[in-house]
């Protein structure tokens, strides 16, 4: 199934930040870990071979372009699509994966937002079927809750045409992490 490229919708410009805030921060415990290993091998005095330090140092300068260059990346692939039928999520830097759930197969539809999320005014759409979950990430809250909202009234139209109960059926789950 082929999906045009002008059906997806794309990310709103704080998701950008919001990337480049989290990717910088694991960027930064990386360096960290690396730092506090070369510290306690000075204390220790254990003497590395000089491709050993170079290695370290190159390590160190390729999660410094990783931070720079990975959240760039990841908003410009990053495409979401929900339609009468369907969700689709397009995202990767180095693999691009496309996940899809058709709408009939939906059981929960959580919004769920982290610290940094909040910062940006940010949340997540998980939509939980039999085969796994769907998460559509980097939202604005505001898009997030009508995405929750409309597939639930989706879901809710296609058990009542299938003829099942949809009134012990919650309206939506939300949480804040």
């Amino acid at each position: 199934m082929a999906i045009a490229e002008d059906q997806f919708q794309r990310l709103a410009p704080q998701a950008y930040k919001c990337m480049r805030l989290s990717t910088m921060i694991g960027v930064l415990i990386m360096i960290a870990a690396a730092v506090a290993a070369w510290m306690i091998l000075l204390a220790e005095q254990v003497a590395l071979p000089l491709p050993a330090y170079f290695a370290l140092g190159l390590w160190g300068v390729g999660w410094i372009i990783y931070g720079i260059v990975s959240p760039a990346i990841r908003y410009r692939r990053y495409r979401y699509l929900v339609d009468e039928e369907k969700l689709v999520v397009r995202e990767g830097m180095w693999f691009i994966s496309q996940g899809l759930a058709p709408l009939e197969r939906i059981h929960q539809v959580t919004i769920k937002n982290g610290p940094i999320d909040r910062l940006y005014g940010l949340a997540k759409v998980i939509v939980t079927t039999a085969g796994g979950t769907l998460t559509i990430r980097f939202l604005e809250r505001e898009l997030a809750e009508q995405i929750a909202e409309s597939l639930l009234h989706k879901v809710r139209y296609l058990l009542k045409q299938q003829g099942l109960s949809i009134d012990n059926m919650p309206d939506r789950e939300l949480n804040d992490d």
